[in-house]
């Protein structure tokens, strides 16, 4: 069986409260939507961070919300917002920046990608958010490029912009 590695084109909409993700599928030529599967198949994912008290480990989205209303780990939200204004988040005493935080989250949701497409890397990412500034575009750059992603393969736009397109 050969496991050959695809190059995928991935649309990420990093809002303040959800995420979503698509990819291009190369054999439908269609756009698949990447759903988080747990009780329910679920397409908006929870923009929150849960830093758990006993490990320190960090858990994305529906897993984040779950430990938090168990009471195991520390909430994280809004660290997609106000980048420019509010560079930093105050986590359980620890102060992060909203990039790390950013990392972080876009790190480990990524890999739900991998329930559809086990073998893959980026072929080209285009993420999208609500205020498009230099901060943004350059945490995200960034972001990216830590993730491996060559900066010819990634576009940052606004809102707005994904819909000309």
């Amino acid at each position: 069986m050969e496991s050959r590695i695809k190059e995928l084109i991935i649309g990420y909409d990093l809002c303040d409260d959800y995420v979503q993700m698509s990819c291009y599928n190369q054999k439908s030529k269609d756009i698949d939507t990447i759903y988080y599967v747990g009780e329910k198949m679920m397409d908006r994912i929870p923009t929150v961070l849960c830093r758990l008290y006993d490990s320190g480990a960090w858990l994305y989205g529906y897993e984040a919300w779950r430990a938090i209303n168990e009471k195991r780990g520390a909430k994280v939200t809004h660290f997609v917002r106000d980048v420019e204004e509010e560079p930093t988040v105050d986590v359980d005493g620890d102060t992060y920046s909203k990039t790390e935080l950013m990392q972080i989250y876009i790190e480990e949701s990524l890999k739900l990608i991998t329930k559809y497409y086990p073998h893959w890397k980026v072929g080209f990412l285009t993420v999208t958010v609500k205020h498009l500034n230099r901060e943004m575009v350059q945490a995200i750059k960034g972001i990216a490029g830590h993730l491996g992603v060559e900066a010819d393969r990634i576009a940052v736009q606004n809102h707005v912009s994904s819909y000309e397109h």
